[in-house]
């Protein structure tokens, strides 16, 4: 082997080095990013806690005694201060995704989707939500991660079939090569297909915020507990003609 072949591959040796040492870098700040997630969702919860809790006394004791300009200041209070403990609690329960240790069981998924429908059905009891789901689902999944996935993807239908005189949400799965794809669907407002790639960013949204309550880390969420599953996700939309999410766990253990 000549100088230049043992010059080149030195050099070569070299440059993994550097990329290595990048990688580990990234890893140690994606870590870092992380913990400061968690840690702000935490420890923000008691003071917007108390400037809500204040925000109401003052709403209740002095609405006799404030015009309605004041009075509409005071309940913007109140709604921003819910808002951002809402963000708050979705964001640690993102950094619960990312940061939790796997415990992998065999989870009912049909079983689970009921028992989140029938408590998004008790606290709106006056909606007409015809509920399809199919038996015998079963996952090789962290049993409470599968019920934040779940629940996030079931409330987006819950959600966004609410302007819908009958609501129709659908749990069920299919048999592809080798795997099971199972899905989430409804009959909701739906979305350009065309912007798909974007929604499981977070803090994205898309289309008609202003009739929807919502923060956009509930699908990133989602994304973060499938992937750290070794599974994928994907999703197809259209305008008025509702939304199918479709994921696949592999029935394996993730490394």
């Amino acid at each position: 082997m000549n100088d230049e072949v043992l010059g080149e591959v030195s050099a070569a040796v070299e440059e993994v080095k550097k990329l290595r040492k990048q990688v580990e870098l990234l890893e140690q700040e994606k870590k870092e990013l992380e913990s400061f997630s968690y840690t702000v969702a935490h420890d923000l919860h008691s003071p917007l806690l108390r400037v809500e809790w204040y925000s109401r006394i003052l709403q209740k004791e002095c609405a006799d005694k404030v015009n309605e300009l004041h009075r509409d200041y005071l309940q913007r209070i109140s709604r921003g201060v819910q808002q951002a403990r809402r963000m708050l609690g979705d964001l640690y329960c993102l950094s619960r995704a990312v940061r939790s240790e796997l415990n992998l069981e065999n989870v009912d998924l049909s079983t689970l989707s009921q028992e989140i429908l029938n408590d998004f059905v008790q606290a709106e009891p006056g909606r007409k939500v015809r509920v399809e789901i199919q038996q015998g689902i079963n996952l090789c999944a962290d049993p409470g991660l599968a019920a934040l996935m779940m629940e996030n993807l079931l409330s987006n239908a819950w959600k966004f079939t609410s302007k819908n005189e009958v609501a129709r949400i659908e749990v069920g799965c299919a048999v592809g090569i080798g795997e099971q794809i199972c899905f989430v669907r409804d009959n909701g407002v739906g979305f350009d297909g065309g912007e798909s790639d974007r929604l499981f960013d977070v803090f994205q949204r898309l289309g008609r915020d202003e009739e929807f309550e919502g923060d956009g880390i509930g699908l990133e969420t989602v994304q973060r507990i499938i992937r750290r599953h070794k599974g994928r996700v994907w999703v197809e939309s259209a305008t008025n003609r509702g939304t199918t999410f479709y994921f696949v766990l592999p029935d394996v253990n993730p490394a």
